[in-house]
């Protein structure tokens, strides 16, 4: 594996984990990720929503929720 894809591996599990083993998603609920323009916001976003869930993100800054709407990440993005 090269080295410069270690990031976003690293970033994948922890979304992976958190959705799955921490949060227990199943599909239809409303999900939360903060920070969703991150490295492991943005793979959370795309997990929770490839699994028929509703998502709802934060951000820092309004250019990053524009960004969000840009990309139809989300359905609904809220500033934070």
């Amino acid at each position: 594996m090269r080295p410069e894809y270690l990031g976003i591996l690293i970033s994948g599990l922890t979304a992976s984990i958190a959705l799955t083993e921490s949060g227990r998603m199943t599909k239809g609920e409303t999900v939360l990720v903060t920070a969703a323009m991150g490295g492991a916001g943005q793979i959370a976003v795309q997990l929770a929503k490839s699994a028929g869930n509703f998502v709802i993100g934060t951000c820092s800054s309004e250019s990053k929720a524009q960004e969000l709407k840009v990309q139809k990440k989300l359905l609904e993005c809220e500033n934070c």
